[in-house]
């Protein structure tokens, strides 16, 4: 058996979560679009916005909270400037996703076209710069984890935001990694998760998805 407090950090899995919330915002704005005026759906259809920023924000605080502080403390000189400016952009997503998060309030409440509207909108002003935020991540950080933290530590990062889900949260968010996960992936998201949790997920999570997507996208049944 491995020593994972000395193995070399691998981050490759950083790309199954990246590619996640890359396909779930680039729903969003069809997704929303797609609701009648009016229409009950609507309110299913502001909680899933809530959702993913929740999802993403809970990456994010993961990121300030253990990994930025791990990698300073290995390389403050080469990192310093990188780390200001993820923090920036960070900034930037949030003050993106509290707008979003306004207008989903405000579409759950009236279900109304205008607020449908502006719900699409900032869904997709969102679109842009996270995906080059994603990208400056894996180009510029990826390279840094896998160089100074060790497999335990890159461990704790993805660790840190499962409590912060609620207990019907989790078989979605598993849900929606599995999805997108090639085999190499989910290896490495099995390596990287703890045993139990990960074990349980492969069994419920996919079931999971394809019930919450079967109401969010209306089941078939008429709006």
């Amino acid at each position: 058996m491995t020593d994972q407090t000395t193995t070399p950090a691998d981050s490759r899995d950083m790309y199954v979560v990246h590619n996640m919330l890359r396909r779930a915002f680039g729903e969003l704005p069809a997704l929303v679009l797609g609701v009648a005026d009016g229409a009950e759906r609507a309110r299913g259809v502001a909680d899933h916005t809530r959702l993913l920023v929740a999802i993403l924000s809970t990456h994010h605080e993961a990121e300030d909270t253990v990994l930025w502080p791990l990698l300073m403390e290995r390389c403050p000189d080469a990192l310093t400037p990188l780390v200001v400016s993820m923090e920036r952009q960070h900034a930037h997503l949030h003050s993106l996703l509290d707008s979003l998060t306004e207008r989903a309030q405000r579409y759950g409440e009236t279900g109304g076209a205008a607020e449908r509207e502006d719900l699409a909108r900032a869904a997709e002003e969102l679109l842009v710069p996270l995906d080059a935020h994603l990208s400056a991540e894996e180009r510029d950080v990826l390279p840094l984890i896998d160089r100074y933290c060790t497999h335990a530590e890159w461990a704790s990062v993805g660790e840190h935001g499962l409590p912060r889900l609620s207990p019907d949260q989790v078989p979605l968010v598993f849900g929606m990694m599995f999805r997108v996960a090639t085999e190499e992936q989910h290896a490495l998201l099995a390596e990287n998760i703890p045993q139990e949790v990960f074990s349980s997920m492969v069994e419920v999570a996919p079931g999971a998805l394809r019930a919450y997507e079967h109401a969010l996208y209306g089941g078939g049944d008429s709006d």
